[in-house]
């Protein structure tokens, strides 16, 4: 959805329902984003870390996308780098590939790269040295800004 320049009010003009979505609800949309956060399709081998923390999923504030969520690996073995954890839905892939940071809870807790994928997918591609993904072993990935195709 698209910015629309907003319109001159004059005094005696009527406002109308397509005045108020086009003006007010869709300006607002691209403004602050989607009212609700939309679920990223978890891939075999992870899942949501649950207990109240929030699941990974994105959001559209304009022509930005944002992905963020704590998940964790459930597969039962260690898992080798790259691991694909979830994909975007339609529409909501970026450009280009964006790189992200994410935080590793493993023994220690490390820093790790995530890329966001114009392909739709969000992967672990590497952590410190030596830091298999083992299993349960949670990620969190803080709010990550990527820009829309």
């Amino acid at each position: 959805m698209a910015w629309t320049i907003p319109k001159t009010w004059n005094v005696g003009d009527v406002l109308t329902s397509t005045d108020l979505n086009t003006y007010v609800r869709d300006n607002s949309s691209f403004l602050y984003g989607d009212t609700n956060e939309v679920a990223v399709t978890i891939a075999s081998g992870w899942a949501n870390f649950g207990g109240g923390f929030l699941p990974l999923n994105v959001r559209k504030f304009g022509s930005f996308g944002v992905v963020s969520g704590l998940v964790f690996n459930n597969s039962g073995v260690t898992t080798n780098y790259p691991s694909t954890m979830g994909t975007l839905p339609i529409g909501y892939q970026p450009a280009a590939t964006a790189i992200a940071s994410g935080i590793v809870g493993s023994s220690p807790i490390v820093l790790a790269r995530i890329d966001i994928g114009f392909n739709a997918t969000i992967s672990i591609q590497s952590a410190a040295a030596g830091t298999g993904i083992g299993n349960a072993v949670w990620l969190v990935i803080p709010p990550s800004i990527y820009t829309l195709i």
